[in-house]
């Protein structure tokens, strides 16, 4: 079920059709990025970018997106200027938005990615 918070930083989407909320999330792991990622925490600890637990801070975050994009984010990571495969209900392609200017979006919460 979706909620509106009412603290929430973003406006919630309004779904009107169920079907169109979150089917699934999928965890998807690159090994050279996890390679680059885990050389790059390293690099953080011993510069003493760490917490009262010495530990470099991390987040789980989120990015809502069409399967038939999955292959090019993949294939090529997030580009900017890349169009969305995914059509509406009216089978029109999607218009891309960004909502607080250029860029590739990620959130703490998958509903609002």
């Amino acid at each position: 079920m979706i909620t509106k918070l009412s603290n929430s930083p973003v406006p919630m989407r309004t779904i009107l059709n169920m079907s169109d909320a979150i089917e699934s999330i999928t965890y998807i792991e690159n090994k050279e990025s996890t390679e680059a990622y885990k050389k790059q925490k390293d690099v953080f600890e011993k510069q003493g970018k760490v917490d009262e637990n010495i530990n470099v801070e991390e987040m789980l975050l989120f990015h809502g997106t069409a399967v038939a994009s999955l292959d090019s984010i993949l294939t090529s990571n997030f580009i900017v200027d890349a169009l969305p495969q995914q059509l509406n209900t009216q089978n029109e392609q999607r218009k891309k938005t960004m909502m607080f200017g250029r860029g590739v979006y990620f959130s703490e919460l998958p509903a609002i990615s």
